[in-house]
């Protein structure tokens, strides 16, 4: 019993998640893959120069607004949006990611 609640848990916490892909800035994409709704910075490493982010708010979230922040490989913040809806929001400066943190308000 305890496993499936686990389980139903970690489901649920899961579907949460903000779904992210870079494009680049040689016109190539990344896959999506997905950053937890928390305040903390989650280690993304584009190894690339990234010249927009794809963010997907969560599905269970109706009319959830994201607030995402991007930082360099360093930590350092290069820039913040809110969305309401899936929406690209272009790095400018084109720059490598290191970090991303994203939350629903």
């Amino acid at each position: 019993m305890r496993a499936r609640v686990a389980i139903l848990l970690a489901g649920i916490a899961s579907a949460a998640d903000i779904q992210l892909s870079l494009n680049f800035a040689d016109k190539t994409q990344s896959a999506p893959f997905f950053v937890p709704d928390q305040p903390d910075k989650v280690k993304i490493d584009s190894s690339k120069a990234v010249e927009g982010v794809v963010i997907t708010p969560p599905f269970d979230h109706a009319f959830a607004r994201v607030r995402c922040e991007f930082f360099d490989p360093s930590g350092e913040s290069l820039q913040n949006v809110e969305v309401g809806e899936p929406a690209e929001d272009p790095i400018d400066p084109v720059a490598v990611l290191g970090f991303a943190q994203c939350n629903t308000l």
